[in-house]
């Protein structure tokens, strides 16, 4: 048995959503909050930890949060928008004696599966890895941070779209943000994180090539399918999930 903690990134304030009153992750879909489906699937896992990063409109969500699911959740806070690396590092308080494994999460990927996530901790354990990325394959990977590999698929890094080359941006495996990580090493290796990159942002991907600059073992899995990490930044995407659900139903754990 491994020790888990999963961490739920809900802090951003979704501003492509067209509703400045709402937070992104307490949108609808099929008449449920988005962050619920990604709390309920982490809650599956049954882990030691369940923490939620809030930040834009946080007492909105901690509030419904509260009320959904009672006595599950801690919360920590970003106070402002600099990156996934940045707001992982805001749990660091409330994990201090943790010594297990984190699972990162995002609060507005609805539909990611409790298998696919069982098998992802499973390689990251199997492998003794100190970061294991879940990755998919998409016929158009625009927007999507890209899986770079060496010449034998080792795997080297993820290049955000904004940072990487015409060759990078070619590549059709991605980072589903989705990433399990060990403890303690994870907070030391966001302390190393700077924010070179055209977004200026800290992000926790960058902890994948200090990990292979400490020679600490690292391995993307590949395995998702595209639909599980569908994120939700705009209206449309909200209406393509809706209509998905609508025509072939899946079960949200």
């Amino acid at each position: 048995m491994h020790d888990l903690a999963v961490i739920i990134l809900a802090a951003g304030k979704g501003k492509r959503m067209r509703n400045a009153a709402l937070p992104k992750v307490l949108h609808t879909l099929h008449g449920k909050p988005l962050i619920d489906y990604v709390v309920e699937t982490a809650m599956a896992l049954q882990p030691q930890h369940l923490i939620v990063v809030v930040g834009y409109l946080k007492e909105k969500v901690q509030t419904h949060l509260r009320q959904r699911f009672p006595d599950t959740i801690s919360f920590a806070e970003q106070p402002q928008q600099l990156g996934t690396g940045d707001a992982v590092l805001q749990a660091a308080p409330l994990l201090q004696q943790f010594t297990g494994t984190v699972l990162v999460l995002n609060g507005d990927v609805p539909l990611v599966q409790v298998a696919t996530l069982q098998q992802l901790l499973h390689q990251h354990w199997e492998h003794s890895a100190i970061v294991s990325v879940l990755t998919t394959e998409l016929e158009d990977p625009a927007g999507y941070g890209r899986i770079v590999r060496d010449e034998d698929g080792g795997f080297l890094r993820i290049v955000e779209e904004k940072d990487a080359s015409e060759e990078e941006r070619r590549i059709r495996e991605v980072n589903t943000g989705i990433i399990a990580v060990e403890t303690p090493p994870l907070f030391e290796l966001l302390r190393e994180v700077q924010p070179n990159n055209a977004q200026g942002e800290y992000y926790l991907t960058d902890i994948i090539a200090i990990c292979t600059k400490h020679g600490y073992p690292v391995q993307a899995v590949p395995g998702a399918h595209p639909i599980e990490t569908y994120g939700v930044n705009r209206p449309e995407h909200l209406q393509f999930l809706e209509q998905f659900l609508s025509s072939q139903p899946i079960d949200s754990k």
